[in-house]
C-alpha cells in the first residue's frame, strides 16, 4: 500500500519536549479503585463515551477513552451539583448560574 505512512519512532528529544507540555498543560489526580472495577469502567467507557468528534466541554479525549469518560463525569456531576445550588436559592433561575468549563474561543 503506496499511500501507507511508516510510523518513525518516537526520538527522545520529543518524548522529551511532550513530558514538558504535559507537565505545563495538565495537573494530575491519581485515581485509585477496587480490583476489578477499573475493567467495569473502561467497558462502560467504550459503550457510553461520546462517538469520535462529540468532544467534551474540555476538549478532551476521543471516543471510548478511559480518561474522557472519567473527565466527562466529573463535569457532569460538578454542573449538577451547581445547578441543584442554585435551583435551591430562592428565586434563582436556572440558566443564570456560572459555567464550570469556559468554551475555548
Amino acid at each position: 500500500m503506496p499511500d501507507e505512512k511508516k510510523k518513525r519512532p518516537m526520538t527522545e528529544a520529543r518524548k522529551a519536549a511532550n513530558s514538558r507540555y504535559d507537565n505545563a498543560a495538565y495537573d494530575k489526580i491519581m485515581l485509585r479503585v477496587r480490583a476489578g472495577r477499573k475493567t467495569d469502567i473502561e467497558e462502560h467507557a467504550a459503550q457510553y463515551q461520546p462517538q469520535a468528534g462529540e468532544i467534551g466541554k474540555a476538549g478532551y479525549s476521543p471516543a471510548g477513552s478511559l480518561q474522557g469518560f472519567i473527565n466527562r463525569a466529573i463535569d457532569e456531576t460538578m454542573e449538577r451539583d451547581i445547578n441543584d445550588a442554585w435551583a435551591s436559592q430562592e428565586g434563582a433561575i436556572p440558566h443564570e448560574q456560572p459555567r464550570i468549563c469556559q468554551d475555548a474561543d
